[in-house]
């Protein structure tokens, strides 16, 4: 099992978005492999969507079922995507 620790944060202070951003989808994800044999040993996925404000989010936990045993290579990746309002729509 891999855990994520994600600290408190302010969205609208930690994360620099385009005006108008609304909410800010953070998207994790997460494979593995032994080394020595090349053989992937699991991968997951997990969404989280932040209000794009002022408000703090709570230090969080995310718990990823991905096995991390010895001699392996895990490897994650976190992108964002951004819901904005244009015009008012």
């Amino acid at each position: 099992m891999l855990e994520l620790k994600m600290p408190a944060f302010l969205p609208a202070k930690a994360i620099s978005a385009l005006a108008g951003t609304v909410s800010v989808k953070c998207n994790i994800a997460v494979a593995g492999c032994n080394v020595k044999t090349g053989i992937a040993t699991g991968g997951a996925s997990t969404s989280i969507i932040y209000d794009y404000n002022e408000v703090e989010v709570p230090e969080q936990k995310v718990e990823l079922p991905v096995p991390t045993t010895g001699g392996s290579l895990v490897v994650t990746a976190i992108f964002l995507e951004y819901n904005l309002v244009k015009n008012g729509t």
